[in-house]
């Protein structure tokens, strides 16, 4: 999504990445990209220098598209990667409702953004 989700204010984000997750974020900044018109998509900063991607979907409802993600990581598929688990071992976490999905934050560009040789 393009646009800022405007029910949940950053701080909430914040305080959720904190508590839940056990991060110690200090920075949340928007990102207006992405393909799901349902989700909203943060750069979380915390105290330490670690980068967080933080994915904020319109609704309470778990996303088997993570379970998949999970279960090619755990297969061996390095190119795939996990979301960071809460303190209690959940894969996302819910706020009001929104689920709240978080993972490394990989600087670089996403395989749309570049055009493919012949050779692959």
């Amino acid at each position: 999504m393009l646009e800022k989700q405007k029910i949940i204010s950053d701080q909430k984000i914040i305080n959720c990445l904190n508590f839940d997750y056990g991060l110690k974020v200090t920075t949340l900044a928007f990102l207006p990209l992405g393909a799901d018109i349902n989700a909203s998509i943060y750069k979380a900063l915390a105290d330490n220098e670690a980068c967080y991607f933080v994915k904020l979907k319109n609704g309470a409802h778990h996303d088997i598209s993570v379970d998949v993600a999970i279960l090619l990581n755990e297969a061996g598929i390095q190119q795939i990667i996990s979301p960071i688990n809460t303190t209690n071992g959940h894969s996302f976490q819910y706020i009001d409702n929104f689920t709240l999905i978080v993972y490394p934050y990989v600087d670089g560009q996403n395989g749309f953004n570049n055009n493919l040789t012949n050779d692959q």
